[in-house]
């Protein structure tokens, strides 16, 4: 190694000093030595001087220079003392601010070792768990986590731990000594000894609780704010005038059928999901704010997907800057159940209106048509026993009452049919029969009739239709033509009324057509409805109550038949109905028939239970001449009669008493006198109510008013003679 003198001076060993001042004094030595003197000096005594000043020179020049060497080696000590002191005091004072420093901060100082255990902790950390030093050294951070939170922690951190990567803002929920929650952020570095071996980690965790359960607090604000709009069905927007965009809650996106925050709404693209017809209407109201504005109100529809109609009451506040709205904040609530009630109600109203101008003009024309045949009847019965009359007045007196009674009892009848439909306690009897039977008997009860108006009657029916079989109910099928023909004749005055038949599949399809006045078009479609007829005021020219077509509706719809109407004002009209039950099957008609034995002997004995004065004379009159009769007036008494008088041999049983009714008594009677043949009698003459009967035990049903030739005739089925005595 090449010596280099001058860099050896410089340096600050101590050592490296001593050797080259013993270098320079040795060669001086040298330089000054015997042999050199005995050269330059010859004399003796001055050689000895020289010798001697030689030693004392070297002696005092080595003195010097160590002298100086070590005075200058214990300045540089005491120099090194003192920086080092300085030093300490230096690292004792930044020991005391960074301790300060930790102590006063917030956060929280610590660090782990490889395994994950604290090896340093501030004091903060003493304070965030309510703990103590050695509480927490010795400790892995996942001690203080509840075991969910410790779970999900510790597989992030270990992922870190073997990456050697940074911790960057972990969060983490941790439980104090006392039981208090904590969260932390935490951030951390890897620790590494100077060989690079991973030491463990430093960081720092900051206690942010406080904002987290600001968050939490703010989180559930929203979702109840969110569940409040949810339950009110509203849904809050802001609009930002400058920018012209739009910002709507998450309820705003449901209630308009969007998911929650999937698109960035404009002030143009909410106008397309407003109603054509409301647009110009928002964007005036939109318009009209001003800075004199308060709080805008109106309500509007959106058009939706699927053509689905949201209707809401659009409720703004405007936000001013120097007078100039710079934002409308709102809310949008769902009122499209109460628009859709006011429109119900509304459509309510009209009809409840309508309703009330029908009913008006139905009680007027009920009681017309209960006042018309009253008066008739009323009017003509003391004219026949007039005896200023004529035997020929006398017969169309007796004409008129006919009639009269008839429309009286048609009337009433309508009534409890239509009354039996809407309250659904009309029996459905269906059997077998001929529905050619049934136009035969039409025919020959409105031959009259149509002849009397000067009208053809006209009947088309399929070749071989007196072999078809209809299952369905007969009653209710002959109440549906007669009522279709009494509608024709009563509108029609010239021409003829036709009903042609058809058959359709399994079904039979009649249509009723007459060349009458005809319906106005917007009034056909209402013909059906109760007490709606085209002309409906007082000075109608037309008889009829207006519940005929409503009762063969509901006819139909009970026997699952359809009709539909046809009109042209001034031409006539045309009424076609369906009813299904023609059956291929069916090869023979099976018309049930009542089989009495022909070996009873001749009948003189009549029970009359009956508690009405006036029915029981009327009765008595007509019977008595010819049989003789017994009188029982409530049900019970009926019963006992028959049990101690044998000889009674038919019983007129009224339905209506005191105390038994008819139908209860006809089966206590069936009990023991089994073959006693029972006749129904009663003012209960709505539809079904002879099934009822029959059903009960009865063996013949005849409905008041009865009139003598039917009531005989009727008597004659059951074996009496109409000419037989009263002696037995």
């Amino acid at each position: 190694m090449k010596l280099n003198l001058p860099e050896l001076l410089r340096t600050n060993k101590f050592e490296y000093k001593i050797t080259l001042t013993y270098l320079l004094f040795g060669f001086l030595w040298i330089l000054f030595s015997d042999e050199v003197l005995d050269l330059i000096v010859t004399d003796n005594s001055l050689l000895t001087q020289f010798q001697t000043y030689k030693g004392i020179s070297f002696i005092l020049v080595t003195a010097l220079l160590l002298f100086f060497f070590v005075k200058r080696h214990m300045q540089t000590l005491r120099n090194a003392e003192i920086q080092r002191e300085l030093a300490e005091d230096a690292l004792r004072k930044s020991e005391e601010r960074l301790r300060d420093i930790l102590f006063s901060t917030a956060d929280w100082v610590w660090e782990i070792d490889e395994n994950g255990i604290y090896t340093y902790s501030s004091i903060k950390g003493n304070e965030l768990f309510e703990a103590s030093q050695e509480e927490i050294i010795g400790k892995t951070p996942f001690h203080f986590m509840p075991p969910d939170e410790a779970e999900r922690v510790e597989k992030k951190f270990f992922d870190l731990f073997e990456k050697r990567v940074p911790i960057r803002n972990l969060e983490n929920w941790n439980i104090a000594k006392n039981g208090k929650r904590i969260c932390l952020l935490t951030n951390g570095m890897p620790i590494f000894d100077k060989e690079s071996n991973f030491k463990g980690y430093r960081g720092v965790d900051i206690n942010i609780t406080a904002r987290k359960l600001a968050e939490e607090t703010l989180k559930q604000s929203e979702a109840e704010l969110n569940y409040s709009q949810e339950i009110a069905k509203m849904g809050s927007w802001e609009f930002n005038l400058i920018t012209r965009k739009i910002k709507w809650s998450r309820n705003m996106y449901l209630l308009l059928g969007f998911s929650p925050f999937e698109k960035e709404i404009t002030y143009e693209s909410l106008l397309k999901l407003v109603h054509p017809d409301d647009r110009t209407f928002v964007e005036a109201q939109l318009s009209s704010i001003d800075k004199n504005s308060d709080k805008v109100s109106f309500d509007f529809r959106y058009l939706l997907d699927g053509g689905r109609i949201l209707w809401v009451q659009n409720n703004i506040i405007p936000v001013f800057k120097n007078g100039i709205p710079i934002e409308l904040q709102g809310v949008n609530i769902d009122i499209t159940e109460k628009k859709q009630t006011e429109q119900e109600l509304m459509k309510a109203k009209e009809k409840a209106e309508a309703s009330d101008r029908l009913k008006t003009a139905f009680l007027n024309n009920i009681s017309h048509e209960i006042r018309t045949p009253l008066n008739g009847i009323l009017g003509f019965a003391p004219m026949i026993v007039d005896t200023d009359s004529t035997e020929e007045e006398k017969e169309e007196f007796l004409e008129v009452l006919k009639f009269s009674s008839k429309r009286l009892l048609q009337t009433i009848t309508d009534y409890m049919d239509a009354s039996l439909i809407a309250s659904g306690n009309l029996d459905i009897r269906k059997s077998v029969f001929s529905p050619d039977d049934v136009l035969f008997e039409i025919e020959k009860e409105y031959h009259a009739s149509c002849k009397l108006k000067g009208l053809e009657c006209i009947i088309e029916k399929p070749v071989a239709f007196d072999e078809v079989l209809l299952y369905s109910d007969r009653t209710l099928f002959k109440k549906i033509i007669s009522h279709l023909i009494e509608n024709a004749l009563k509108f029609t005055y010239k021409g003829n009324i036709l009903l042609r038949v058809a058959i359709v599949g399994e079904s039979l399809e009649i249509k009723v057509k007459d060349t009458g006045i005809g319906i106005n078009k917007d009034v056909l479609s209402d013909v059906f409805k109760h007490f709606v007829q085209e002309e409906i005021s007082n000075t109608r020219g037309y008889e009829g109550s207006g519940l005929g077509l409503s009762i063969v509706e509901g006819f139909l719809n009970l026997l699952d038949g359809t009709i539909f109407a046809e009109s042209v004002k001034g031409t006539g009209s045309a009424f076609t109905f369906s009813i299904p039950g023609v059956s291929a099957l069916i090869q023979n008609k099976t018309t049930p028939v009542l089989i009495k034995s022909e070996t009873h002997k001749p009948y003189h004995v009549i029970l009359v239970a009956e508690d009405d004065e006036s029915s029981y004379l009327y009765l008595d009159y007509m019977l008595n001449s010819r049989y003789k009769i017994l009188r029982a007036m409530e049900g019970q008494e009926a019963v006992t009669l028959c049990k101690n008088n044998p000889e009674i041999q038919l019983v007129l049983m009224d339905i209506k008493m005191q105390g038994t009714d008819g139908l209860a008594a006809t089966k206590l009677i069936k009990r023991f006198r089994n073959d006693l043949p029972i006749i129904a009698l009663t003012a209960y003459a709505e539809t079904g109510m002879r099934a009822k009967c029959l059903d009960a035990g009865c063996d013949e049903y005849l409905s008041k008013p009865v009139e003598k030739a039917h009531l005989l005739s009727v008597l004659s089925k059951f074996g009496f003679n109409s000419q037989a005595g009263k002696d037995i």
